[in-house]
């Protein structure tokens, strides 16, 4: 696709090449145009186009997009069908494991009946002879008045270990947050005996439950549509159907149930342009349709398209720390920007990235990277946000380079950024799992920490705030002390 420098009718500013699309935005005065308005248009060799011939761009340069977004379509339904069947494969492993599990259980509950039923005749028996024979009298015989709890004692460990729950990150990562004054995590939780998903409420100094909300499911299918996020004092939620609920956040109560006719895709709360404003929650359906969600005044309306912060492109885990890397500009050459953090208030970022060797994403070594930009003023961030742009980063120097140990996996497992520290998992050569916390600053290394994972156990990703840092394993979440990385609880448990 050959590229055109535009010359804004606004402001008269050049523009640097770009493919020709239906509508010009001018990074030096924000007016947008069609290129037909356009004080001049040339090619990158400097011909000048008349209308006919830039219509004529645009023409073909929408064919090849066509042809481009044709080729994605094709690509994502083959990864769909690829993900299906995985799910597939998993959920009949899980029931089988769960059945043989019940089975095991069961014959271990039955012996130990038996056990219990003999001990209990042959005591009854022999305290009977030594009661009728004034030998003893029955309160001498203590164990006699234990009896009656051990069949209780047995029932309550069979059902302890049967209604075990795991931790279900696969359609969203966990939430830290507070409740009540008090440091919690709010995730997905899948009961392996019922198959059925909730959100819960933990408290991260004690592990125990706060609240329950659910079940949001009615089967084991589609549970990719069961999405929570947090807004203010407020928790969303979706179930498997068509409902978003809202609840407050400290009691897990249900204030408002809303229809949005199509299972939902993502929820993401919308970046307020002033504090004080309102908190909104943005919400996704399956068939690309847009809601907009006022939690304090609990309305829902209609959205012609995405706000800004809310993007497809960031619905699988909405990191408000994370930038689109087409968002990053200048002095990043020479490396393959993989996933980039970017703190506009502070105006420094990292970039977790690869030397770029050859176009193989595969190829070259990994490499942390961080640098500088010019941080954005309130007045900024508010203008940009009222005009509808999207944050640009434009990197002034590069402050650090970290290259990565020798790994197995060719990017970083997860990663964010939270009080200027990064933290992110990876994996060695040897196939272990680890977790580090690096400065954003001078990317000295603060903590770096070893998982113990079982054989079918992996590592998802992580999730940090000012104190803790949540480790997301496949069924299990690891609550760790941000400054140290030493663990404080774990929630969860595997099938």
């Amino acid at each position: 696709m050959e590229y055109v420098r535009f010359q804004c009718p606004a402001c008269g500013a050049e523009l640097p090449p770009e493919p020709p699309t239906a509508e010009v935005n001018c990074q030096y005065c924000g007016s947008r145009f069609a290129p037909e308005r356009a004080r001049t248009a040339k090619t990158m060799a400097g011909v000048s186009l008349d209308a006919k011939a830039l219509y004529e761009h645009i023409r073909r340069a929408n064919e090849e997009l066509a042809k481009t977004a044709q080729r994605l379509e094709v690509s994502e339904q083959a990864r769909a069908e690829l993900e299906a069947e995985r799910r597939e494969s998993e959920v009949k492993h899980e029931k089988a494991k769960q059945r043989s599990r019940r089975k095991h259980l069961v014959g271990r509950a039955g012996r130990l009946l038996v056990q219990s039923l003999v001990l209990a005749v042959v005591a009854g028996v022999i305290a009977f002879v030594l009661v009728a024979a004034g030998v003893v009298a029955l309160d001498d015989i203590p164990g006699l008045r234990r009896l009656a709890g051990v069949f209780e004692r047995i029932e309550a460990k069979i059902d302890a270990e049967l209604e075990t729950s795991g931790v279900d990150p696969w359609a969203g990562p966990p939430m830290l947050t507070e409740i009540a004054g008090q440091p919690a995590i709010v995730a997905r939780v899948r009961d392996h005996a019922s198959d059925r998903i909730y959100v819960d409420a933990y408290a991260i100094a004690t592990a125990t439950r706060l609240w329950r909300i659910g079940p949001l499911s009615r089967s084991d299918r589609e549970l990719q549509h069961v999405r929570f996020t947090i807004a203010d004092h407020w928790l969303v939620v979706s179930d498997t159907q068509s409902s978003v609920f809202v609840h407050e956040l400290a009691t897990g109560n249900r204030v408002h149930t809303h229809e949005v006719g199509d299972p939902v895709d993502y929820l993401c709360n919308v970046p307020a342009a002033e504090p004080g404003a309102s908190p909104l929650v943005y919400v996704h359906t399956a068939k690309r349709r847009h809601h907009m969600l006022d939690l304090e005044a609990g309305e829902l309306g209609r959205q012609r398209q995405p706000p800004l912060g809310c993007e497809p492109a960031r619905a699988n885990e909405l990191d408000p720390s994370v930038a689109l890397p087409n968002s990053v500009r200048d002095k990043l050459d020479g490396v393959h920007l993989g996933r980039v953090h970017a703190n506009p208030t502070t105006g420094r970022g990292v970039a977790l990235s690869k030397i770029a060797g050859t176009d193989d994403d595969d190829d070259g070594q990994a490499i942390i990277v961080g640098f500088s930009f010019d941080p954005e003023t309130p007045a900024a961030r508010a203008k940009r946000l009222d005009r509808g742009s999207a944050f640009r980063v434009t990197v002034s120097e590069n402050t650090w380079r970290e290259p990565m140990p020798a790994a197995s996996a060719p990017w970083p497992i997860g990663s964010t950024v939270v009080a200027d520290r990064l933290v992110y998992g990876w994996i060695d050569g040897e196939s272990r799992y680890h977790v580090d916390a690096r400065s954003v600053e001078d990317g000295a290394l603060i903590w770096s920490v070893p998982l113990e994972l079982g054989v079918a156990d992996r590592l998802i990703g992580v999730r940090a705030s000012a104190a803790h840092v949540v480790v997301i394993r496949s069924h299990v979440l690891e609550l760790r002390d941000a400054n140290t990385g030493e663990l404080l609880n774990r929630v969860g448990a595997a099938p």
